[in-house]
């Protein structure tokens, strides 16, 4: 089941619905490869304290990075950046919302179906995968383990998006 979604959020459905972003930064819907997921990963047992992801049943996972990892500080800003849109991002089958700053790419990709999924679970996740791997040189992504409809990740700026299959 996709987050709780306040009505007061500006929802982001098309390319025209992408807010003005500040200088160095980019946001663009694409497509998302078909295919096996190839990334070998571990999974990362998550605080059981009073945490958010934990209460929301999340997973997060790292992967290990064969060219240069995404720098901490481009990721801390493309975050703080995310969490500023206050948005809900209504995300088509197949396709991601992409943004990225300096060497930082982040990523929401729905599966199989229409998911929405509003900018505070966003940065949540994001946070949890700086935190848990970014911090160690590596890539990482969460899901939802409720239903596993979408993915939301980081990566290299550089790097592909990782595929799906349904």
């Amino acid at each position: 089941m996709a987050p709780f979604l306040p009505e007061e959020h500006h929802k982001i459905s098309t390319a025209e619905d992408i807010p003005e972003l500040p200088e160095g930064f980019t946001w663009r819907i694409v497509e998302r490869p078909v295919g096996n997921d190839t990334r070998i990963s571990r999974v990362v047992e998550l605080d059981t304290q009073s945490n958010q992801l934990q209460k929301r049943a999340f997973a997060i996972g790292c992967t290990g990075h064969a060219g240069s990892p995404p720098l901490i500080d481009d990721c801390n800003t493309l975050n703080t950046q995310v969490k500023n849109y206050q948005s809900t991002l209504l995300v088509q089958p197949g396709y991601c919302h992409e943004a990225t700053y300096g060497t930082c790419l982040t990523y929401v990709c729905a599966k199989c179906r229409q998911v929405a999924v509003d900018t505070n679970t966003w940065y949540d996740l994001n946070q949890a995968v700086i935190s848990h791997c970014v911090d160690n040189g590596e890539a990482g992504y969460g899901y939802d383990n409720t239903d596993n409809e979408y993915e939301i990740g980081i990566e290299h700026s550089g790097d592909e998006l990782p595929s799906y299959i349904c």
